[in-house]
């Protein structure tokens, strides 16, 4: 373990003075050793320290709104949770086997005890991103945030700036409205954030959106039947529904079965947190059979779908890794960019940041004046989400100084 700075490391001697002597284990055993690599394993000792330890210091936030004692550890829900024993098991044989017996002996860890901390901390655990959101650096518990609700049509989003968390409200609240936050990604079609909600948070959500007789989220993932054209809802996020057929021509073919199938795992491949590779051509052959499969509005145009904008952003990762700007433009202008302004809430951190990298893409072949739309658009969006002191606004004083 190192700390970047002798600074750093003095302000964590209050919580590190109880570790440091036991990781001398760690050069001594491999499996220790990975073990203490995972987010979760060295969060959940440092919170046990600070209950257990810092007895004279409560763990709260920095305005005292907040403690760690308030939070709710979803016990009942835990101990039924079969995906998350084997996990919070892992997590206490680590502090066991790092820290020895005698710790849990001396300070009197009971296993209700330990269940209760994990709950709190698995719940409220928030990954920390980096200045413009676009990699995951780290987790933490930020107490304060931990009060704010979630809401899949939130009015206030969550930036960052190393450390430091910032809750911005994107729009005006009406009179006794509260900050609400979104937990999950709220791109996804309803089923899959309801399960995403349940299997993490414990809870259905009955925001605003989820709660609405709009067909919004349905169109989301309403596409053409292959054989007759009518509109079918596909809902990749149903496990129990492997078979999809159309009610009108009751169509159950083998080659429309393993079409939706397919795209079914190339939508779970494009979402899984690993890189899986080979995926390039699948998903340009994908997006041209989807955008025939798109239904048209009475207005002409076609409907947003939420499994063509996340193969389309994956397309865009692959140009803009392979600095194929002008692929990455077009994938950003034509496709996400008008997803994007219907799905997400009006200054939405993920509009402003997409309209800097169209600022980036464009400045590569195009003359300034021809982004400079982009750019003010970016900023306006980005003033609102983000710290002032955040990096982010260096990068677009850098264009609008080219």
């Amino acid at each position: 373990m190192f700390f970047c700075s002798k600074e750093c490391q003095i302000s964590d001697w209050s919580i590190h003075q109880h570790e440091c002597k036991s990781f001398v284990k760690l050069n001594e055993n491999i499996k220790l050793k990975q073990e203490f690599k995972k987010d979760l394993n060295r969060i959940f000792l440092r919170t046990v320290i600070q209950v257990k330890l810092k007895k004279n210091e409560k763990l709260s936030d920095n305005y005292g709104l907040k403690t760690f004692d308030t939070l709710i550890d979803h016990y009942d829900d835990l101990i039924k949770d079969l995906n998350r024993l084997p996990q919070m098991q892992k997590c206490f044989h680590f502090v066991k086997d790092l820290m020895g017996e005698s710790f849990l002996t001396a300070n009197k860890l009971s296993a209700k005890e330990m269940i209760s901390i994990f709950g709190k901390l698995i719940v409220n655990t928030i990954s920390i991103s980096n200045f413009d959101l676009s990699e995951t650096i780290g987790s933490g518990i930020y107490l304060s945030v931990s009060s704010i609700d979630h809401s899949c049509q939130p009015n206030s989003v969550v930036t960052f700036n190393g450390s430091k968390i910032f809750v911005k409200a994107i729009r005006d609240f009406r009179p006794d409205e509260k900050p609400f936050i979104s937990y999950i990604d709220i791109l996804m079609p309803k089923n899959f954030r309801q399960k995403c909600l349940l299997k993490n948070y414990y809870f259905f959500c009955k925001c605003e959106r989820c709660s609405s007789e709009s067909d919004f989220d349905e169109k989301l993932i309403t596409l053409k039947c292959i054989k007759c054209q009518k509109n079918i809802k596909i809902d990749l996020c149903d496990n129990d529904n492997e078979l999809i057929s159309c009610l009108n021509c009751k169509q159950e073919e083998e080659s429309t079965r393993r079409f939706y199938l397919d795209l079914k795992d190339l939508f779970n491949d494009v979402n899984s947190t690993k890189k899986i590779k080979g995926l390039f051509d699948k998903v340009k052959n994908m997006i041209d059979r989807l955008e025939n499969l798109l239904v048209i509005d009475t207005n002409g145009q076609k409907n947003c779908n939420v499994y063509l904008v996340k193969l389309n952003e994956y397309l865009l990762d692959i140009y803009h890794q392979n600095e194929q700007y002008d692929l990455a433009l077009q994938v950003a202008v034509d496709h996400l960019l008008p997803s994007y302004k219907k799905i997400f809430p009006n200054n939405h951190p993920t509009i402003g940041l997409l309209l800097l990298k169209i600022v980036k893409f464009m400045n590569v072949n195009q003359p300034l004046r021809s982004s400079l739309d982009y750019i003010e658009d970016s900023r306006k969006i980005l003033m609102i989400c983000f710290d002032k002191e955040n990096p982010i606004f260096n990068i677009l004083s850098s264009y609008k100084q080219i």
